[in-house]
């Protein structure tokens, strides 16, 4: 498909329910065969794969990709026994994209542990939060992000970490 063809598609915007559902009865009628779907719904077929590994996951692909992950961490070979309908890549794709699906993350308050990890990462890596969430382990980047963010908010300071009453 050309730049232009793809750029020029009618619908741009949210989904509404309505298309998600022709979407499903597409994906079951044709497969995966994303440009013959996009032609259909008059959206880009990028946006159109991409949506349908956003709808496809019910409550329980999502729980039992926890449970998975929880059970074999990140053996993809054993994970992927257990969705035999998905891809490898759509797999990964949701759970790179999803952090609840993670039982090694932390969605509850910073223990004093995470906030010690905090200090001294960013007192050593600055805010590379990659590798900040890396180093604390338990908590995502835009968790250790927000939580920097709004702890210098409070304490009005410019950035300095050097305050060990502040966390």
């Amino acid at each position: 498909m050309l730049r232009w063809e793809a750029i020029s598609k009618p619908k741009r915007g949210p989904w509404s329910s309505e298309e998600d559902n022709h979407l499903l009865e597409l994906v079951d009628k044709y497969g995966k065969k994303w440009s013959k779907i996009s032609s259909i719904l008059k959206r880009p077929f990028y946006v159109v794969s991409k949506r349908y590994n956003i709808i496809s996951w019910s409550e329980k692909d999502k729980l039992k990709l926890y449970e998975s992950i929880k059970e074999h961490g990140y053996n993809w070979t054993k994970i992927m026994e257990k969705f035999p309908d998905k891809t490898l890549v759509e797999v990964k794709s949701y759970h790179s994209t999803h952090s609840k699906t993670d039982p090694n993350m932390n969605f509850g308050r910073w223990s004093q542990e995470e906030i010690r990890l905090i200090k001294e990462s960013i007192s050593v890596r600055g805010r590379r939060w990659n590798e900040v969430a890396h180093d604390v382990g338990t908590r995502t980047r835009f968790q250790c992000a927000t939580y920097w963010r709004r702890w210098l908010c409070k304490l009005g300071q410019s950035g300095s970490i050097s305050d060990e009453k502040a966390l």
